[in-house]
């Protein structure tokens, strides 16, 4: 589990300009994009709807590999603002309290996160196709971005963003062909669906 800054504008519900967030849950052995929530910053409500949306689809895991837990506790659960420390506890409660042993990433090692080459997937095939798409750097950055910037009427709502967004990922990404080791060429639903147990969906009252 991981979060990024997306690089598509959006239309916050304050009807201000923003650059979403995207928190998203995949299991590692397959690929497979689990859950996901977009937002306006990473804190642990974010978290929590991304790994409730997995967790009433897929069922409880026994592991959970989430960014490194500095980061997680720090920059994940305040948004990266001067906000006053939020109650990561309820986090690490709700995963203990489902049985679930939550491993951190080690820092500043993109392989030891797996779900980084997905967030760059989403990038390339899905943002770039947004006209308020804005880059990863200025080289990237399109000529008329600064003309919609001032429309802001014209920007999608983040909740169209987070629809177009499980669209993508459920017909696209998660049922695209993949080459890397262990997946000969199947999607990572194929994976997921031949190698990995049917569990029990969480009941909704258990993540509260």
């Amino acid at each position: 589990m991981d979060h990024r800054q997306c690089d598509v504008a959006a239309r916050g519900s304050d009807g201000k300009p923003l650059f979403p967030w995207v928190t998203a849950v995949m299991d590692v052995r397959s690929r497979r994009l689990l859950g996901w929530y977009l937002h306006s910053g990473p804190n642990q409500d974010t978290i929590l709807a991304a790994l409730r949306r997995a967790l009433l689809r897929y069922g409880v895991p026994r592991h959970l590999l989430v960014d490194n837990g500095k980061d997680f506790r720090a920059k994940a659960l305040t948004g990266g603002r001067k906000d006053p420390p939020l109650d990561e506890g309820r986090v690490l409660a709700l995963t203990g309290h489902l049985g679930i042993t939550c491993h951190f990433a080690a820092p500043y090692n993109p392989k030891a996160k797996p779900i980084e080459r997905a967030f760059r997937t989403l990038k390339e095939w899905m943002e770039r196709r947004f006209a308020a798409y804005r880059g990863g750097n200025p080289q990237e950055r399109p000529e008329d971005l600064k003309h919609l910037w001032k429309r802001i009427e014209d920007l999608p709502s983040l909740t169209q963003i987070d629809q177009l967004y499980g669209e993508f990922i459920e017909g696209v990404y998660n049922e695209h062909p993949h080459t890397g080791d262990g997946m000969e060429g199947r999607s990572p639903r194929e994976v997921y669906d031949a190698l990995l147990p049917r569990r029990a969906a969480a009941a909704p009252e258990a993540l509260h």
